[in-house]
């Protein structure tokens, strides 16, 4: 036998055994790294609701704008059809979106219409026309539609309504931080200012007939 070639093959099997080793380390150090970078990062949930015309996405705290509009389209029309016998059903609908802060208040207003509006035996429609998300506060949306009253008597009175309200996403939920209706159409941060302005100006042209002092 030839030693030192013997010695030789030994070496560099040791010495590819000692590479090895260190491989086997660096991937289980990467497949570690992977394992807590998969746990940690949020789900993305990819959904095509019924409601929906295009497919949308919903993560712990973020979501689409085509799913978040369907949600705020769902709750005008939940909160702007209303009769005499549907009120405990708006209730139970409404209540597990309601964030704890404005729960309370919600339902006692919804009380308070379903109670009126069994006193009048009427009836309130609401017809979305429109879905407007607000440009500088993205949770923020406006539903705008037509309105209607109608009694016993068959009189009906129409309108246009908004409903305005904050929808954020908690932890896979949407979740109902604000809510409010109006007659007219959504009072959003760019037609208030052109209403400021047209106030405004109104104002300086009096001033200047001498309408006012």
């Amino acid at each position: 036998m030839n030693a030192g070639k013997f010695k030789k093959t030994f070496n560099g099997l040791h010495s590819d055994n000692f590479y090895l080793k260190a491989l086997v380390v660096l991937l289980g150090v990467v497949v570690l790294f992977l394992v807590v970078k998969a746990n940690s990062k949020d789900t993305i949930v990819t959904i095509v609701p019924p409601t929906m015309a295009e497919q949308g996405w919903l993560d712990r705290q973020k979501a689409s704008e085509s799913y978040t509009s369907s949600w705020a389209l769902y709750i005008s029309y939940l909160l702007g059809n209303a009769n005499p016998k549907n009120g405990a059903l708006i209730k139970t609908a409404i209540t597990p979106l309601l964030d704890n802060a404005i729960q309370a208040d919600i339902l006692a207003a919804i009380d308070d219409q379903i109670n009126q509006i069994r006193r009048d035996s009427v009836s309130i429609a609401f017809e979305p026309k429109q879905i407007l998300q607000d440009k500088r506060t993205p949770n923020k949306y406006y539903v705008y539609g037509d309105s209607s009253v109608t009694g016993t008597s068959a009189n009906k009175v129409d309108g246009r309504r908004t409903y305005e309200m904050d929808i954020e996403i908690r932890n896979y939920k949407p979740v109902l931080t604000m809510v409010k209706t109006y007659a007219g159409q959504p009072k959003t941060p760019e037609s208030l200012e052109r209403e400021k302005r047209m106030t405004n100006r109104k104002a300086d042209m009096r001033k200047k007939q001498g309408l006012e002092p």
